[in-house]
C-alpha cells in the first residue's frame, strides 16, 4: 500500500529533525534556521507544507554532508574526499567571495608549513576557528561554530581575520 503525502511530509520533517539533532554542535540555530529560509523559505520545520520544501532541506543536509541519511554507505578511512573545498564555489553569490578569500587564506598557510602544503585542510581551518575566543559583536561575545558551509557574511569576515593572523604569526616565526 502506498503511502499517502501526509505521511511522507511527516516523515520527512522528522528526518530533518533527526539530522538537525545529529549535528547540534556543528549548526547552531541561526545557521539551521537559515539553512531552512535559503531551502524552503521557512524559518521553522512547522511551516513546511510541501514535499518538495522537506526535499530541497534533506537535499541540502546531504549536499552539506550534514547527519546520517537513512541509508548510507561506509565511508573508507583510507579515502579522502577528492575536493573537500568545492562547496566554496557553489555558495550563495553573498558569501562565495568571502569563501574564496577563507580558501586563498588556507592556501597561504598550507605555504608556510614544514613542508609544504597546497592547501591547509578544511577540518584544520574549522579547528582553529573552534580554538578562537570569539568576537564582540554588539557588545556580546559571540563564536562561530558553523561548519564553512553555513556561515553567514558577519561569521566569515571574522574567520577571514583570524586566519589572516594566523598566516601572519607564522610569517614572523619564519622570518625570525
Amino acid at each position: 500500500m502506498a503511502m499517502l503525502p501526509a505521511d511522507q511530509l511527516k516523515r520527512r520533517i522528522v528526518a530533518i529533525r533527526t539530522r538537525r539533532h545529529q549535528v547540534a554542535e556543528l549548526l547552531d540555530d541561526a545557521a539551521y534556521r537559515d539553512l531552512l529560509q535559503r531551502t524552503a523559505d521557512v524559518t521553522s520545520t512547522t511551516q513546511i507544507k510541501r514535499l518538495a520544501q522537506a526535499d530541497a532541506v534533506l537535499r541540502e543536509f546531504d549536499r552539506l554532508g550534514l547527519g546520517q541519511p537513512a541509508k548510507r554507505r561506509p565511508v573508507q578511512a583510507d579515502k579522502k574526499p577528492a575536493n573537500e573545498w568545492a562547496f566554496v564555489f557553489s555558495l550563495p553569490v553573498e558569501t562565495q567571495a568571502l569563501a574564496k578569500k577563507i580558501y586563498r587564506c588556507a592556501q597561504k598557510i598550507g605555504a608556510l608549513q614544514e613542508p609544504k602544503v597546497k592547501i591547509m585542510p578544511k577540518a584544520w581551518v574549522e579547528g582553529i576557528i573552534a580554538q578562537s575566543k570569539g568576537y564582540k559583536l554588539n557588545g556580546q561575545v559571540c563564536k562561530v561554530v558553523a561548519p564553512l558551509e553555513t556561515c553567514g557574511p558577519v561569521h566569515m569576515h571574522v574567520l577571514i581575520q583570524i586566519l589572516e593572523s594566523w598566516a601572519k604569526k607564522l610569517e614572523e616565526a619564519k622570518h625570525a
